[in-house]
């Protein structure tokens, strides 16, 4: 906005700055201003940098910010511990809560060992200014003999693209647009050795897309015949884990010989174990065919390389990392091996990325640069290279409840399970045989568990007690395992510790387990790997193998507190928990509560990050996380969440039930593409945007049909899958193969040049821009525009001159949707050109010359005076019926819009 008392006449005015919205770099130097002094000071008063720090035992931090403008408070405070630390206990609660620090003073634990984390305390004042304080602390006793990477780093941030390098706008210069597929869980905190059985988490999915084009009046789409794609490990030299975090290779350190794999528990610098064999089984009792499975073993095509991730047939190979060749030493590029030709992308499919760096820090974001070559030639492109993350958190924790002792593992003061015999192997849906295996040696037929589940404590793979946090979730897993052994008649706690045996009680395999070999996922399926066909059986209180967003959440949810012992469950006077019946409304005792009796929503480290990533490593960190969004806002609760409810009209696949991962929030669901609509409304966030994505009264959170198009997912290809199905009256099949037609946001492509959304916008949950300026997040947008947040500035892949005639503003021009000449403005979202001067100053052209003869206003004079498709008034959608702007017309950046040189006379 113009910072004067009345507004300047044109006559008059050299330079024109509009001010920023929010924290970024200018793209063009700006006058300065005394507000551009007028940040906040912050400072971290104790502990000092570099002192020693207990893990699992309390310490408290406390700093303190100050006002420069008085007028511009209050502060907002936050704490970052680099990825160490749950965050901060609410007193009293059981489970345990933890919540994001946001005062100046916080008590943590340290739930990581042996490392070194960068503190970080901000405070953001009213008018989105920031400052930031930081100090260095030694948790545990940190290895020495680590390796030295900073060849690696000072390699990676010399040769990283300059800050706005597509801004230059050169006819025929090429443009590569990266944006992630997944960006939820990859991984758990378990570790996988020995046999881990019943990980929610199915590995390392993390899949690197790319669009790529030839600057022009109209972008030319480029694919794979002229230019291919490569991907090499990056660093940003502002990280806020570091200046020297980089992440090449997923091996351990020391590492091994080539092609075999380091052993985790003993590792100086602890990346994954997905590689590694059980190795604790003598030669004389094992089969003469024994085979010892690693975690990738069981994934599609069998990985037995570290840093290869899966593939998904014999034709193409996993995505290697960058080190795979000589770990710590080497930053090679590797290929895209994919192109899609429905959406003219690229895809490095499953990079087996870890949330540990070269250095051993806790990094979940790290950075993988992409750089275009030349077919014919062989050698890069010039400036078509542009950094990225690819999300690879970990913090999938079960230990909360499921650690011995706690609300899921309870000790026998607790509950007595010898006396609650009725309970075992109660359950109906699960009468198998496979699971109690006719074995000499196989002691599940010894009813071994009539007195008990047998909860475990957590050791390292020698035994020995541990405090290492991979080695508690391993116990937390084993005890989750417990009760379902318990309960349900298997026996996979006993397959953990002895594997599969013939009748002489030999083993003949080790392997791990994931949970979709029994519960089908549909984002495994899509995928191509996890299809469950296996007939159905009878089913008892509930479904026989239920799938598996359906099984953890549907029954989580209905588990209840005890309101009168917060330490324990309610249970039925058989010893199985008392289930809420979800008829009688929401669950009053919910261990997950999502919105308070008011309907206002909970902190979603009351509910979804109790369980999912998001305590010490933020997957859910975007813009709408900034603003307040919750988890439950988008996807619903627990019982929505778990199909419990039907949806208010089934789905165009019959579905009378949500369909996991496919029935998703749509953007428009909220964001309604008009800035006047919902003004002052109880259920709008603001104008232009709703506070849920779903009817209020609609149990089954199903989001609801967008309003306008402007924001909307848009069509996408069907896809063909196998789905397990509910088993029928006949209890004769539980699967069907059916054409899934759902709108996704991450499979969405624009009207406006078939261009991803997430190539412009991030992905999903972790949408541009981040709210910490330094943010890896921030690395693609600064690179390619200049600033952050959505890329917006035309350049990126149009030439500077693209709009210099009229018609090249037309929609008809780039959308199939509006006829030529339609007078509809054609860019995303049917936006105007971005600081286009042809746009805003003057198109040099005849028919633009206002009544009085001057050539001020470019082509917006023109379109201002033009309809939309539906003979609306299409600026009032952005910029208000009355044209005084709304949040949707808020200039993201400082903007210098200069007229000297003008005829000062018109």
């Amino acid at each position: 906005m113009i910072n004067n008392k009345k507004p300047p006449q044109r006559h008059k005015l050299g330079v024109l700055l509009l001010a920023p919205m929010m924290m970024t770099l200018a793209t063009v130097a700006a006058p300065v201003y005394a507000a551009a002094n007028k940040a906040p000071v912050c400072k971290i008063l104790s502990p000092k940098s570099k002192t020693q720090i207990t893990p699992n035992q309390d310490v408290s931090f406390s700093a303190k910010a100050t006002l420069k403008d008085a007028s511009a408070g209050p502060l907002n405070y936050e704490w970052d511990f680099s990825g160490g630390v749950y965050g901060e206990l609410v007193p009293n609660t059981n489970p345990p809560v933890y919540k994001r620090p946001t005062a100046p003073t916080t008590t943590v634990q340290f739930v990581r060992d042996d490392a070194n984390y960068r503190v970080r305390f901000s405070a953001t004042d009213s008018q989105k200014r920031r400052c930031e304080a930081t100090i260095d602390v030694v948790v545990g006793n940190p290895p020495t003999g680590l390796p030295n990477i900073s060849g690696l780093v000072k390699d990676a941030q010399k040769t990283a693209p300059k800050v706005g390098s597509q801004l230059g706008g050169n006819e025929g210069d090429i443009v590569v647009l990266p944006y992630p597929d997944m960006t939820m869980q990859a991984h758990s905190d378990a570790r996988y050795q020995d046999n881990l059985y019943v990980s929610v988490t199915p590995g390392s999915f993390n899949t690197l897309n790319a669009l790529v084009y030839e600057k022009s009046r109209k972008p030319k789409q480029v694919n794979k015949g002229s230019v291919s794609l490569r991907y090499q490990a990056a660093s940003n030299k502002f990280d806020p884990v570091g200046a020297a975090s980089i992440n090449s290779t997923s091996q351990n350190f020391p590492g091994a010989a080539a092609g075999k794999v380091s052993p985790f528990q003993d590792a100086l610098i602890q990346k994954t174990d997905m590689w590694e064999l059980i190795t604790k089984r003598p030669a004389d009792k094992v089969t003469s065919d024994y085979m010892a499975m690693s975690w990738m073993d069981g994934m599609p095509g069998g990985m037995k390389i570290p840093d290869q991730g899966f593939k998904l047939d014999e034709t193409l190979p996993g995505s290697y990392m960058p080190g795979a060749d000589n770990p710590f030493i080497k930053n090679d590029f590797k290929d895209f091996t994919t192109f899609n030709t429905d959406s003219h992308s690229y895809s490095a499919r499953y990079i087996p990325i870890t949330d540990i760096d070269d250095a051993g820090q806790v990094n979940p974001y790290p950075l993988m640069r992409v750089e275009a070559v030349d077919k014919n030639t062989n050698t890069p492109i010039a400036n078509a290279t542009v950094d990225a993350v690819v999300s690879a958190a970990k913090d999938f924790h079960c230990s909360e409840c499921h650690a011995k002792g706690k609300i899921a593992a309870p000790e026998k003061s607790k509950v007595d399970f010898s006396k609650l015999t009725n309970a075992y192997r109660s359950s109906s849906e699960y009468n198998m045989g496979y699971s109690c295996l006719p074995s000499a040696v196989d002691d599940c037929t010894n009813d071994r568990l009539m007195n008990g589940p047998g909860f475990y404590e957590a050791v390292d793979k020698n035994g020995k007690s541990s405090d290492n946090l991979a080695d508690k979730e391993f116990a937390a897993v084993r005890n989750a395992l417990a009760l379902h052994d318990f309960y349900d008649n298997l026996g996979m706690n006993w397959l953990m510790d002895n594997g599969f045996t013939n009748p002489e009680g030999k083993v003949t395999m080790d392997m791990d387990a994931n949970c979709t070999w029994c519960h089908s996922d549909t984002v495994n399926t899509q995928y191509g790997w996890g299809v469950n066909i296996n007939t159905g059986k009878k089913s008892g209180d509930m479904m026989y193998y239920p799938n598996l967003s359906q099984a953890i959440h549907n029954y989580h949810g209905k588990i209840q507190l005890n309101p009168a012992d917060k330490t324990v469950i309610l249970r039925k006077t058989d010893g199985r928990p008392l289930l809420w019946d979800e008829k009688q409304g929401v669950n009053p005792n919910s261990l997950f509560p999502t919105v308070d009796t008011n309907g206002k929503s909970l902190p979603m480290e009351q509910s979804c990050i109790r369980c999912h990533s998001g305590h010490r490593e933020q997957l859910y960190r975007d813009r709408m996380f900034t603003a307040g969004v919750t988890c439950a806002d988008c996807h619903g609760d627990m019982a929505a969440v778990g199909q419990v409810h039907d949806k208010p009209k089934p789905g165009p696949e019959g579905k009378t039930t949500r369909v996991d991962w496919l029935d998703q929030p749509d953007c428009g669901s909220c964001h309604m593409g008009d800035g006047n609509f919902g003004k002052n409304s109880p259920d709008a966030f603001s104008a232009g945007v709703m506070k849920r994505a779903f009817a209020e009264n609609d149990k089954s959170a199903t989001s609801r049909t967008p309003m306008t198009p402007r924001f909307a997912v848009q069509a996408s290809e069907s896809k063909e899958i196998t789905k397990d199905d509910w088993v029928d009256p006949q209890y004769s099949t539980r699967h069907s193969v059916q054409t899934l037609t759902k709108l996704l946001y991450r499979n969405s492509r624009d009207t406006h040049g078939d261009v991803a959304c997430a190539a412009c916008h991030g992905g999903s949950h972790e949408v541009w821009a981040n709210r910490d300026p330094k943010a890896n997040d921030n690395v693609t947008a600064l690179q390619l525009q200049g600033h952050t947040g959505t890329i917006l500035e035309c350049n990126v892949c149009h030439t500077a001159n693209s709009f210099k005639d009229e018609r090249d503003l037309d929609g008809g021009f780039y959308m199939s949707d509006v006829p030529a000449d339609s007078g509809v403005l054609g860019g995303p979202h049917n936006m105007h050109p971005v600081f286009d001067e042809y746009w805003w100053k003057s198109s040099q052209n005849s028919r633009d010359i206002n009544s009085d003869g001057t050539v001020y206003g470019g082509w917006h004079n023109n379109y201002a005076k033009k309809a939309g498709k539906d003979g609306e008034d299409q600026c009032a959608a952005c910029h208000g019926n009355d044209h005084k702007g709304t949040r949707l017309s808020k200039t993201p950046v400082d903007r210098v819009f200069n007229f000297k040189g003008f005829d000062k006379k018109k």
